[in-house]
């Protein structure tokens, strides 16, 4: 152990000598590595000449990002990207960053934010796990070339002016975020006066009168966030992206995390969570109370409303 950290250090010594910066995370949550990216934002402003190298499992998050040195990504051989973290995570250090959430031990189905204050926003929580400072109004990042613009627009066929929504949330993590595909349709149903293309996986429920543009790659996903005109969107990887580009995002927050988590400053907050002695709950299955009144106290009419106030064109 104590070997480990003398080559560590030196190792980190060298890394700064020559102004370079390792920063890396292996998982699958794309929401998290999105979150990397205001992360590179402010490695690059405090010291645009660092040499930042990334390594994720979704390096094309990073792809025309001039902040980065280096975008590497995972081998597709799990057993090789073990012994690769293996090495990183013994010489990680203020040179070598691993960009993930404090190791706490938790009881089964309950979020790590418990550990946590109730204003802490989960991006400004990973940044602080590896820099000191304030992280306030934290925003993420995207970039296209003007080339891949082009070539997205005649591959995806968009309409001038859209909307986008999704039906349900991923629930390989959690299944608590979900509103109900009824409400989603009842939305659409009463915002006729634009286009609304329904996103995320073709599993999914299929919502009507809108056009569906499922299964799409992460750029591709971007991109539609990058032109649509504002989204109604639950908990997860949709919002994070409407960061990238200041989309207006009707954000549908169930009690699971405080408001504080997942907030953005183009968040639009549609919550039924006051005065409920059971929020933040930080379950992330199998809710406890009867009617899981966090999601059913919320009507569609109530996110209806928030739309038409923002865009008073569309009533």
């Amino acid at each position: 152990m104590f070997f480990t950290k003398i080559i560590s250090n030196f190792i980190n010594f060298v890394f700064k000598l020559f102004n370079i910066i390792i920063v890396y995370r292996y998982g699958n949550p794309i929401g998290e590595i999105v979150y990397l990216t205001s992360f590179i934002h402010k490695l690059h402003k405090e010291n645009p000449a660092r040499k930042i190298i990334v390594i994720t499992k979704y390096h094309e998050i990073f792809f025309n990002n001039k902040k980065i040195f280096l975008n590497i990504k995972f081998s597709g051989n799990p057993n090789f990207n073990r012994f690769i973290l293996f090495i990183l995570n013994r010489i990680n250090g203020l040179n070598i960053i691993n960009f993930n959430p404090p190791l706490i031990k938790l009881k089964k189905d309950i979020h790590f934010l418990i550990n946590y204050p109730k204003k802490t926003h989960i991006a400004n929580l990973l940044i602080k796990n590896n820099q000191d400072g304030d992280f306030k109004n934290v925003k993420n990042e995207f970039f296209f070339s003007e080339i891949e613009k082009k070539e997205l627009e005649i591959k995806l066929k968009l309409p001038e002016n859209f909307a986008l929504i999704h039906s349900e949330t991923k629930k390989d993590f959690s299944t608590i975020k979900n509103w109900g595909y009824q409400n989603i349709q009842e939305v659409v149903n009463g915002i006729k006066k634009i286009e609304w293309i329904q996103i995320g996986l073709s599993t999914e429920y299929n919502l009507n009168n809108v056009q569906h543009k499922f299964d799409l790659s992460i750029r591709e996903m971007a991109y539609v966030v990058y032109r649509c005109k504002f989204l109604v969107s639950l908990e997860g990887v949709f919002n994070h992206l409407a960061s990238c580009f200041l989309k207006k995002n009707f954000l549908i927050l169930s009690g699971m995390l405080p408001l504080e988590a997942t907030f953005y400053p183009n968040n639009i907050i549609i919550s039924a969570t006051e005065n409920l002695s059971c929020f933040p709950c930080y379950k992330l299955n199998n809710c406890f109370v009867k009617n899981k009144p966090c999601t059913n106290k919320i009507l569609p009419v109530h996110v209806i409303d928030k739309i038409n106030n923002s865009f008073p064109n569309l009533k």
